[in-house]
């Protein structure tokens, strides 16, 4: 009897998993057409879909304004990583005083940015869809001034290609918040 027992638990444990993962599958959200109609919206049609498709939450995704907050979310990790990469560097030796000054204005400047998004993405949240693009846009403004600080002091930039990413990321979620 208990291994009778043992065998339709078995059998229950075997159907329970095959109900959940054709659930998952089937459940709204679960395929690419918001994330493909929402990304056609936006500048870089490619890289939006592989930005989005690369966050499982993109999946669960029920409309726009929440594939805005997740490509928000993506630059704000980002624009985190280089306020900590620029803070770091600075502490190195072997920098000289213009480069030293570069970094101490985009350590600010990312700085800034963090803050832009983290309000983007409340804003999302409240519906203000027009201080979420505000707040977007001025992302964009701290990857390009941080870029012309390097330029401007002769120097090369040390995070000049995820100071390029920061840039393609904001411009994803600008052109998705523009569209809501």
């Amino acid at each position: 009897m208990s291994s009778l027992l043992l065998k339709f638990l078995v059998v229950v444990v075997v159907l329970f998993s095959v109900y959940q993962s054709t659930a998952a599958t089937l459940r709204p959200g679960r395929d690419q057409t918001l994330i493909r109609k929402t990304c056609k919206k936006t500048r870089n049609y490619n890289q939006c879909v592989k930005s989005l498709k690369d966050d499982r939450r993109s999946y669960d995704a029920t409309d726009a304004p929440e594939l805005a907050k997740i490509a928000i979310e993506h630059a704000l990790a980002n624009a985190n990583h280089l306020y900590k990469q620029t803070n770091a560097l600075r502490k190195k030796t072997g920098y000289d005083d213009k480069t030293i000054r570069a970094m101490e204005t985009c350590s600010k400047i990312y700085g800034e940015a963090i803050d832009s998004l983290m309000q983007a993405t409340q804003a999302i949240g409240a519906k203000d869809y027009k201080s979420a693009n505000l707040y977007t846009s001025e992302v964009i403004d701290a990857a390009d001034t941080c870029s012309q600080e390097f330029r401007e002091s002769a120097r090369k930039m040390p995070f000049a290609r995820r100071n390029g990413i920061l840039n393609d990321l904001a411009v994803i979620a600008l052109d998705l918040v523009a569209h809501l």
